[in-house]
């Protein structure tokens, strides 16, 4: 399921709960409710991903142009982890309104090696991850006397940060590393679908798949290319995305440059880079009404 349509069905969820008649607990209602959760993430990762792979797709169609064979290719950085907690206050008790904050990340290191006359490896890795402050409703339904329906949808502040590092080693020409890191804020939505778990009088285990819609630029940041022999150029500016017309075909890149590539005939598509943390979480938590 997308994020848009977790986002749409969460909505739907909470206009459902919001006009439902009030459950009748024995107790008395809580007032506050504490949310702690981690698991598994899903992220898109747009101009990274698709900058360094870039870089894999150029140096296997070279080698192909070349008659030279190559083992391994590029993976992208997709899957990764999640954290987060809610303090969220009940207004009535089926709504409340929270705040929270969490943690989405995704990395992949790939690798592949030109086998031919002049062997050459590269290796690269991408990552990605946010820290979103967040504010959202909240919203629960009984189906049971021990299980609840709940969903949430809000919006969210992104602190963000990406790497990108891109090593070559080649038996003729020496090695060379390329590292890039780059920091941004954003904002996006998110919302989530799940379920609650009496295990005691106020404590739920609970369960829920999450998604957010979260892609923006503006990094900043520094790329730093070091060449075997201690050799070493560093320059700090904004983070660009552009796909690139070389031999064998045009390719996308992603580098940290104190000026704007040139648009010409060689460079196409020059803008800002993005990263995307479009995607989903499926979380297990502890939930406290208090």
């Amino acid at each position: 399921m997308t994020a848009k349509r977790i986002l749409a069905a969460a909505f739907s969820i909470g206009l459902l709960a919001a006009v439902a008649p009030l459950r009748g607990d024995d107790g008395s209602a809580s007032k506050f409710q504490i949310r702690l959760y981690g698991g598994l993430s899903y992220l898109s990762g747009g101009d990274v991903n698709d900058g360094v792979g870039g870089f894999f797709h150029n140096f296997t169609d070279v080698a192909h142009l070349y008659g030279d064979p190559v083992n391994g290719g590029f993976n992208a950085a997709h899957l990764g982890m999640s954290f987060g907690g809610d303090f969220i206050f009940q207004i009535t008790p089926h709504f409340g309104i929270g705040v929270g904050a969490g943690y989405i990340q995704a990395s992949k290191e790939s690798s592949i090696i030109e086998t031919g006359n002049v062997p050459e490896a590269l290796t690269a890795k991408a990552a990605f991850n946010a820290l979103p402050i967040k504010l959202g409703a909240f919203f629960s339904y009984p189906l049971g006397p021990s299980v609840d329906i709940h969903i949430n949808v809000g919006g969210g502040y992104y602190i963000a940060k990406m790497a990108a590092m891109l090593q070559s080693v080649d038996i003729a020409f020496g090695s060379y590393a390329s590292d890039t890191e780059a920091i941004a804020n954003g904002f996006g939505f998110q919302g989530g679908v799940g379920f609650d778990f009496r295990i005691v009088s106020n404590v739920f285990l609970f369960i829920e798949t999450q998604g957010q819609i979260a892609n923006f630029g503006g990094f900043k940041g520094t790329s730093t290319l070091s060449i075997a022999g201690g050799q070493s150029n560093s320059r700090t500016g904004k983070l660009y995305y552009w796909e690139e017309k070389l031999l064998t075909g045009t390719y996308p890149g992603i580098s940290v440059v104190a000026t704007i590539p040139p648009s010409d005939s060689k460079y196409y598509i020059v803008r800002e880079a993005k990263v995307s943390f479009n995607g989903g979480q499926l979380v297990v938590g502890i939930l406290f009404k208090i």
